[in-house]
């Protein structure tokens, strides 16, 4: 298969925000569930939904009814923008492959379920910003993952077809997307997510365990 254009996820993707994701989480629960005992394995298993949707089932998990949704998005995003020593750069091999792509001249965008602004931030503060044409975040959608809309309109701003279109994430709501707006998918080896157990719209068609596979898709 070839593609005329690359879609990635952000965080978990192409920069390991695992650890500063974990942290935040753990800021929003201790405010949001105070004196619950939620582990790693209770945070894990939502990574990749939207902020709104794992928020409502920790509640629904430890039987809390009484949370104000804003005030608990306010701390984990405070913590998320307040503390980048807890990104761990740009994921191995990841940098070489865009810069290889861009070379080739190879649309590439990012669908994130974060904002413009702290994304393109960070990408920048890595040194892989100007690789991307297009960023396409939570203030550009009006229904985000898993829904098929911001890979749409990121692939209406790099000027290719869905059908044209890799798209690659690290979770089933990324995968979802882009199989709901007609891309070809792929997820990373790297992901969190249980890449094993994804079935139906969140099964995608391809794993890349190395960056550098995305060169043989042109």
């Amino acid at each position: 298969m070839k593609f005329k254009a690359f879609l990635f996820d952000c965080d978990g993707t192409i920069i390991n925000t695992d650890r500063l994701i974990m942290n935040a989480w753990r800021a929003a629960t201790d405010f949001m569930l105070p004196g619950k005992p939620v582990n790693e394995q209770d945070l894990r298993k939502h990574f990749g939904r939207t902020f709104d949707e794992a928020a409502m089932l920790l509640a629904q998990e430890f039987g809390v009814d009484d949370y104000n949704p804003e005030e608990v998005a306010e701390v984990y995003w405070t913590y998320h923008k307040g503390h980048p020593e807890d990104i761990d750069g740009v994921f191995p091999t990841v940098a070489e492959a865009l810069k290889s792509l861009k070379a080739k001249g190879i649309p590439m965008g990012i669908v994130t379920s974060g904002f413009y602004e702290t994304c393109s931030k960070e990408l920048e503060e890595l040194g892989v910003r100007d690789f991307f044409d297009v960023i396409v975040g939570a203030g550009d959608v009006t229904q985000p993952k898993p829904n098929a809309q911001p890979a749409l309109i990121c692939c209406e701003r790099l000027g290719v077809e869905p059908k044209d279109a890799l798209l690659i994430g690290d979770s089933k709501n990324d995968i979802a997307c882009g199989n709901n707006a007609g891309c070809t998918t792929a997820i990373v080896s790297w992901s969190l997510c249980n890449i094993n157990n994804l079935q139906g719209v969140e099964k995608p068609d391809m794993v890349i365990s190395d960056a550098k596979q995305l060169l043989e898709y042109i």
